[in-house]
């Protein structure tokens, strides 16, 4: 993915669609006579206003960054600021050279807490042929043509997706389908900020 590829406009998601970062870096924060860390992130942009492409290939951190690197924990807290956007969601996880995690959480306890929450993931390599600890082989992006599949499926997900809004105080645990239902389920099955955090 050196050179811009055709139909590279085509690999960006909707307008009504929102595209941010959780970077794998933290920072501490002091306040009082505590000391907070925090997740380093983008401010969400416009599906339509950037394309995958542009963001594997010239999205960086200001001032780079050093391991350690904490992607499982960054990828929990990414799926709990997806259920505050109101809308439909995923996450991307994108493996490079650097996999050495330094997190407190397991992949196995994040992919729970993305399921209960109705969070998919999709995890992309920019290595071809490597295998992840997330999904045994990740989706290959290293390729113009690779990338457009990657998109598409992504793209695919999401459109499987709808959001409902019921009337009321409601825990996602607390809300049923009818009798009959056909071809719907829900896709949250837990609090994402109770209980059922990782």
């Amino acid at each position: 993915m050196k050179s811009r590829p055709k139909g590279a406009d085509q690999l960006q998601l909707d307008a009504n669609d929102s595209v941010g970062f959780v970077w794998p870096v933290t920072k501490s924060v002091e306040g009082g006579s505590e000391r907070t860390t925090l997740f380093e992130s983008t401010p969400m942009m416009s599906g339509n206003k950037a394309g995958f492409w542009a963001l594997l290939t010239r999205a960086s951190r200001s001032g780079g960054a050093e391991p350690p690197f904490r992607f499982a924990d960054a990828l929990a807290v990414a799926a709990m600021r997806s259920c505050g956007e109101g809308s439909r969601r995923a996450l991307v996880l994108v493996e490079g050279d650097e996999r050495r995690d330094a997190s407190a959480l397991t992949p196995a306890q994040v992919l729970g807490y993305a399921a209960r929450v109705g969070t998919p993931l999709h995890v992309w390599s920019l290595n071809p042929g490597a295998k992840s600890a997330w999904s045994g082989t990740p989706e290959d992006v290293s390729s113009d043509v690779g990338l457009q599949a990657a998109v598409t499926r992504l793209k695919r997900d999401l459109g499987t997706q709808g959001l409902v809004w019921v009337a009321g105080e409601w825990s996602p645990t607390e809300v049923e389908l009818a009798r009959g239902t056909a071809g719907i389920e829900l896709l949250a099955r837990g609090d994402a900020r109770g209980a059922t955090s990782p």
